[in-house]
């Protein structure tokens, strides 16, 4: 449980990240600050009206000299659904930082972003680029949400993610797709004209953590399923190499499940998400070298997405579920079995089907 929700939140950033924001500027030392306070905005997205009119004047102007450049980039190559030479202790310790930074954002305005980025994913076309009101969605919606976080905590995301990204990578992507130099500059003067204005926008302090709440059916169940689960969790091999993709998959597949995550996202109650967020960032902070989190981290995880799934409704975590269930091939669920104790996998099975029956029945 606690990896998928991993892999689900990884999986949404990197669509941010990779996929529907031009990840191929290196910014000049004397514009690094603007550069990484715009770079970190594709980690996640949207923010509060109050910034809407001054962000969004600018993003229309960013889409406007991207577009093109877009339009350039390979989208389908498989290489973009991978950090060559991340680890995945570095990569979890990054998505910490994201999810910090996403807690920190206005619940309404993220719920604005997942919605651009469903959006986007819809229109995207057979050469995996999304429409030009789409991409000026998006830009709208990361600069309302990064604002909305706050720069030190999107500093904190940038300098998290840009370790692991390989130095050559600028480089290389500028000769794949049919990138021109002008183009490439024209989409990088305007994304350092937007970051200045995020980042005059941006507000110091971020959203509240969410409010304690009175424990219920769900908490009391996650602690059961954790508890039965736990000796399961502990033999994974979390740091094998297999789950850094799924194989047989190409970007635009992976993408269509991940636009159902998106949409399924958008139905859970904001507070939910970030008790989420937080629950997950804490406990990547706390694993040990085995990958393994605390029983303690285990139960709050295990709690959140009870809540975060009951908010939404039985029928879109099905439709996530279905999404992603075709993305994995069918020999995928025997081999991880037989890399764990046969039955300690069916006692976490069974907990987690007990589980599911208390997250479906409505919260009162």
């Amino acid at each position: 449980m606690a990896k998928l929700g991993r892999v689900i939140i990884a999986g949404v950033v990197a669509v941010c990240v990779c996929r529907l924001w031009p990840t191929t500027f290196v910014p000049a030392p004397a514009q690094r600050r603007a550069a990484e306070l715009a770079a970190a905005a594709a980690a996640l997205g949207a923010a509060p009206p109050a910034f809407a009119d001054k962000i969004d004047t600018a993003a229309a102007k960013l889409t406007t000299a991207a577009y093109p450049f877009l339009k350039e980039v390979n989208w389908n190559d498989d290489r973009f659904l991978t950090l060559p030479g991340a680890t995945p202790d570095g990569v979890a310790k990054a998505i910490a930082k994201t999810l910090e930074m996403g807690a920190a954002m206005d619940g309404k305005a993220v719920k604005t972003g997942v919605k651009a980025h469903s959006d986007a994913i819809a229109s995207i076309n057979s050469e995996g680029v999304t429409s030009k009101a789409d991409f000026q969605k998006i830009n709208a919606a990361i600069g309302h949400m990064i604002a909305s976080a706050g720069e030190a905590k999107t500093m904190a995301v940038f300098d998290a993610w840009k370790g692991l990204v390989p130095s050559e990578a600028p480089e290389f992507l500028r000769t794949t797709g049919k990138i021109t130099k002008q183009d490439a500059s024209a989409a990088y003067s305007a994304l350092m004209e937007f970051a200045g204005v995020v980042k005059a926008e941006a507000s110091f302090a971020g959203a509240a953590a969410p409010a304690m709440r009175t424990p219920d059916g769900i908490d009391a169940a996650a602690k059961s399923l954790s508890e039965a689960a736990y000796p399961l969790v502990k033999e994974v091999n979390w740091n094998a190499d297999y789950f850094a993709k799924l194989p047989s998959t190409n970007p635009p597949q992976v993408l269509q499940a991940v636009k159902k995550a998106l949409d399924h996202g958008a139905a859970m109650d904001p507070a939910y998400l970030k008790e989420g967020a937080l629950a997950h960032a804490r406990a990547i902070g706390k694993v040990d070298a085995n990958g393994v989190l605390p029983m303690d981290d285990f139960v709050a995880i295990n709690s959140a997405i009870g809540h975060m799934f009951a908010s939404a409704g039985a029928t879109k975590s099905m439709t996530t579920y279905n999404a992603f269930k075709g993305l994995v091939p069918s020999q995928v669920p025997e081999y991880l079995m037989s890399t764990v104790n046969p039955a300690d996998a069916k006692k976490a099975y069974t907990a987690l089907m007990e589980f599911k029956d208390v997250v479906n029945t409505p919260i009162r």
